[in-house]
């Protein structure tokens, strides 16, 4: 069994439960805003847990508002996290928005020309 912990208090409880088979783990949201790196989160952290886990794979969950708008109800994989950061239904594999990767260049009123990340 493995409860998923929200706050840094719930952990003072792991000492107890370690004697009755319960893997505690803390949950920290993060925004990842390249696919690379939300990528390498997976696979380094949420994938295979951490010392907390004793090198147990740990195994996300779709949750909220947006996993349920998708569809999304089970435990996800990697090739399916993968293909929802890269725009794509982790399911039917369906672009999601149109979304466009790389630099956008403005000119603002002074005629400067801009290069901005786009991240979104």
């Amino acid at each position: 069994m493995v409860a998923l912990l929200r706050d840094s208090f719930a952990l003072a409880w792991a000492q107890e439960f370690q004697g009755m088979g319960v893997a505690l783990a803390m949950l920290t949201m993060k925004a990842q805003f390249s696919l690379g790196n939300a990528e390498k989160y997976f696979k380094e952290h949420l994938q295979v847990g951490d010392y907390y886990m004793d090198g147990q794979q740990v195994m996300g969950e779709w949750m909220g508002q947006g996993a349920e708008s998708l569809g999304l109800t089970r435990a996800t994989h990697t090739d399916e996290f993968v293909s929802l950061c890269r725009n794509l239904h982790p399911a039917t594999g369906e672009r999601l928005t149109q979304r466009h990767n790389g630099k956008r260049v403005t000119v603002d009123g002074d005629g400067k020309v801009h290069e901005l990340a786009n991240r979104r």
